[in-house]
């Protein structure tokens, strides 16, 4: 019984991840219709650098 009361969280956590990621997934194919691949990229670092998080720079920009 214990081992069951476990797994139902962990279960939890990681159908919200994937929806989240599902979501995430559609939402960047959308926008990438409409704008430019790099523009994305200057946008996504933008709200990173607002919100005081550290930028993550993609390792294909590594190499300009």
């Amino acid at each position: 019984m214990n081992s069951f009361k476990s797994k139902v969280p962990a279960a939890l956590y990681a159908t919200r991840a994937a929806s989240f990621w599902g979501v995430s997934f559609v939402t960047m194919k959308a926008v990438l219709g409409k704008l430019d691949p790099y523009t994305l990229i200057v946008l996504r670092n933008w709200i990173v650098n607002k919100s005081k998080q550290p930028i993550i720079v993609p390792m294909f920009l590594e190499i300009f």
